[in-house]
């Protein structure tokens, strides 16, 4: 268990939001794995100056999950339930949390209202 990270947690992150980095140091004390596929990186980097402490949280503190066919197309199964809205990667993100019994840290719940559909009982938090 711990929290599945979307793109918007991580700029987030970069931003320096109070409370994302609230749930960062609530999963270091408590143990709680950080993850996210590594889509979502990709979707994030821009190769910019990001702060110290973000750039060692992506490299050292965040476990990122690579893609497999078999993740994908659960992925795919969601967004067909999901309808429009939600991106590939909120899908992933989605499938991620769902897999490891994680909640999710997003900017956007409503995109991950709507993958709830397909995934019951899939946590959400807005940061």
């Amino acid at each position: 268990m711990g929290f599945t990270l979307d793109t918007g947690a991580l700029i987030a992150l970069e931003r320096s939001k109070r409370r994302v980095w609230h749930f960062v140091e609530l999963a270091h004390r408590d143990d709680l794995e950080l993850r996210a596929p590594a889509d979502v990186l990709a979707e994030f980097w821009r190769e910019t100056s990001l702060p110290r402490p973000v750039r060692a949280l992506i490299d050292h503190g965040i476990d990122w999950i690579d893609v497999t066919p078999v993740l994908a197309k659960r992925a795919g199964r969601a967004l067909v339930d999901a309808g429009s809205g939600p991106s590939a990667v909120d899908a992933l993100v989605a499938t991620v949390a769902a897999a490891f019994g994680d909640t999710v840290l997003t900017s956007d719940p409503r995109d991950f209202a709507r993958l709830a559909q397909h995934y019951r009982g899939l946590r959400v938090l807005a940061v």
